[in-house]
C-alpha cells in the first residue's frame, strides 16, 4: 500500500491505517506506518490511535505511540485515555500513564479521573491516582467531588480512603444526607450478610 503511493493516513471512510492496526494489535505494521510518516493523533471516525489501542489492550501499541509523540490527553469522544481508563478500572493502564507523565486531573464536564473511579468502586485505581497526588476535592461543573461520588454510589471503603486522604468531608447538610443515605445502606448490607448465618428456626 505504501509503495504503490497510497497516503498512510488516507480513511477508509471509518479507520485510518493507523487506528485499523492499533485495533487488530499489529504492532509491527504501527511501526512500519510510523516510519512512513502516520500522523499518531489522527482520529478515524470515532478514536485516536492511543485511545483504540488502550481500549483493545494493547499496552505495546500504547507505549509506541507515545514514543512517537501521541498527545496522552487527547480528547476522544469527551474522554480522555486517563479518564477513559478510570472509568473501566483498568489499573496497568492507569500505572503507565501516571509512569509517562499523564494529566491525572484532566477530565470532561462530567468526570475527573478520580470521580470516574468512585463512582464504579474502583479501589485499587483510587489508591494509584491518590498516590501520584489527585486532588482529591477537585469538583466538576456540577459540583459533584470524589467523596460525594463515593457516597451516592455507596462504596463505603473508598470514603474513607478519600477522606483520609483529606477529601474535605465538611458536614453540610449535603454531606450529611448523603452520608446517612450511605450509612443505612451498609447496615443494610451487613444485616443481610448477618441473616444469611441465621442458625435459628
Amino acid at each position: 500500500m505504501i509503495k504503490a503511493g497510497m497516503s498512510v493516513n488516507e480513511s477508509d471512510g471509518w479507520r485510518t491505517p493507523l487506528t485499523a492496526a492499533c485495533f487488530k494489535g499489529r504492532i509491527n505494521v504501527v511501526e512500519v506506518l510510523i516510519e512512513a510518516g502516520a500522523d499518531v493523533n489522527l482520529k478515524d471516525e470515532s478514536s485516536t490511535p492511543l485511545t483504540t489501542a488502550r481500549e483493545e489492550h494493547n499496552f505495546d501499541i500504547v507505549h509506541k505511540l507515545l514514543k512517537a509523540g501521541a498527545d496522552m490527553n487527547a480528547s476522544n469522544e469527551n474522554n480522555v485515555l486517563m479518564l477513559s481508563s478510570c472509568l473501566y478500572g483498568s489499573l496497568s493502564v492507569v500505572e503507565e500513564l501516571i509512569n509517562l507523565g499523564a494529566n491525572i486531573n484532566q477530565g470532561d464536564k462530567k468526570y475527573t479521573p478520580l470521580t470516574a473511579a468512585c463512582v464504579f468502586g474502583h479501589v485499587n485505581v483510587i489508591e494509584e491516582l491518590i498516590k501520584a497526588g489527585a486532588d482529591v476535592n477537585l469538583m466538576n461543573e456540577h459540583g459533584d467531588t470524589p467523596l460525594t461520588a463515593a457516597l451516592d454510589y455507596g462504596h463505603f471503603e473508598v470514603v474513607t480512603k478519600l477522606i483520609n486522604a483529606g477529601a474535605d468531608g465538611h458536614l453540610s447538610d449535603d454531606i450529611l444526607t448523603r452520608l446517612m443515605k450511605l450509612s443505612e445502606k451498609r447496615h443494610s448490607e451487613i444485616y443481610y450478610e448477618d441473616s444469611e448465618y441465621d442458625t435459628t428456626f
